[in-house]
């Protein structure tokens, strides 16, 4: 990433995160109440430190993963017609989505092998299972009462879904500026 994408790469998410924060008011409460009977807290503070490292590391992929197919999608597009863009817009969410719903399904494996070499005692097992629209809705709709793994589950998407779309919006307004400024 060029300085200057990594920039509007931070601002972006940094406002999604903002804006997340300012319109869902479960998750500001739950913040305030610190989560009661979530697991997280049953963790010392080095576990604690290993799960929020592996946490931050899958968010960062997912969103430097999609920063980099919307870039890849508006640099192939970008001469295009307003309805095709539209259309990859669309279809560039639903991807965003669909590899969303991929990263939600797996990553509950991942945390459990974290959590195996915590707790030795838990068997092992698949725990991997398909994302059902009902699934997905729950995680979306970021109810009180969720757990920070939840919340956390629907921020990302909400995120990824803002900056997918900012992406295509600065994108927009800035071919139609450098468009002005040659004629």
């Amino acid at each position: 990433m060029r300085l200057n994408s990594r920039l509007t790469f931070f601002i972006v998410t940094l406002t999604s995160a903002c804006l997340n924060l300012a319109l869902h008011s479960n998750v500001r409460s739950s913040i305030r109440i610190k989560y009661p009977n979530d697991s997280f807290y049953t963790l010392t503070t080095p576990e604690a430190i290993g799960l929020a490292l592996i946490t931050t590391t899958l968010l960062l992929l997912i969103l430097i993963a999609s920063w980099f197919a919307t870039s890849f999608l508006i640099k192939k597009y970008a001469r295009s017609t307003a309805v095709l863009k539209i259309s990859v817009l669309l279809f560039n969410l639903l991807l965003t989505v669909a590899v969303y719903q991929l990263c939600l399904s797996i990553a509950p494996q991942l945390f459990y092998t974290y959590y195996q070499f915590i707790f030795t005692d838990l068997p092992v097992q698949w725990v991997v299972k398909p994302i059902t629209l009902e699934r997905l809705i729950d995680r979306v709709s970021l109810t009180s009462g969720a757990s920070i793994a939840q919340h956390l589950a629907g921020f990302t998407l909400w995120v990824l879904l803002f900056n997918t779309t900012m992406q295509w919006l600065i994108h927009s307004v800035f071919a139609k500026f450098r468009g002005s400024k040659t004629s």
